[in-house]
């Protein structure tokens, strides 16, 4: 069956990406910069490389991780704003492109 232009592919229904997983390498779990992150860092990361893995490991730079999507994995939310600047302090997340709430036609 041919698909239309503009059409996605759908994957395969494999192991594979029933079971995604994320590769750690060894310097980054042995890194003293790992080792002295707090518990909400800890908890942003793991949710940013949920993201990671719900996108098939792909738009690694497009990632979109809301407030909420925090608050629902059980961070509070004053303490994302910390979380995020430790792990950018410490080299493990670059921000691309900073979102912002406002109006609806204006916010990102």
């Amino acid at each position: 069956m041919r698909r239309r232009a503009g059409e996605r592919r759908q994957p395969k229904q494999t192991r594979r990406n029933k079971d995604r997983f994320l590769m750690l390498t060894e310097p980054m779990l042995d890194s003293p910069a790992l080792r002295v992150l707090s518990l909400g860092a800890l908890r942003v990361l793991f949710r940013i490389s949920l993201e990671h893995l719900r996108h098939n490991r792909q738009n690694n730079g497009n990632l979109l991780v809301t407030y909420e999507d925090f608050v629902a994995y059980g961070l509070h939310r004053h303490a994302v704003a910390p979380a995020i600047r430790e792990l950018r302090k410490l080299g493990f997340i670059a921000i691309t492109r900073q979102g912002g709430g406002g109006n609806a036609e204006h916010h990102s």
